[in-house]
């Protein structure tokens, strides 16, 4: 026997060599893009608290700088 008639001896087996492998691929590139996604949303959540803490520090300057005006008026008079 060659190593061909063993190879294409049983066209199940080998059908389902190609099916398995082609799973195990799809399994790895469905991994790949969970993984993209999870970056994705990390990223966004960074930039949710990023923006929430950058809207609080102009609130808090906001009011730092009424205060401020308030006082000058008062020195002013």
């Amino acid at each position: 026997m060659s190593v061909n008639s063993l190879s294409t001896s049983n066209p199940k087996e080998q059908e389902q060599k190609f099916l398995n492998d082609h799973e195990t691929q799809v399994l790895y590139e469905l991994r790949g893009i969970l993984n993209a996604i999870e970056s994705i949303n990390r990223t966004i959540l960074d930039a949710i608290q990023l923006t929430s803490s950058g809207g609080r520090l102009y609130e808090a300057q906001q009011r730092s700088n009424t205060g401020l005006d308030d006082f000058k008026k008062l020195i002013s008079k």
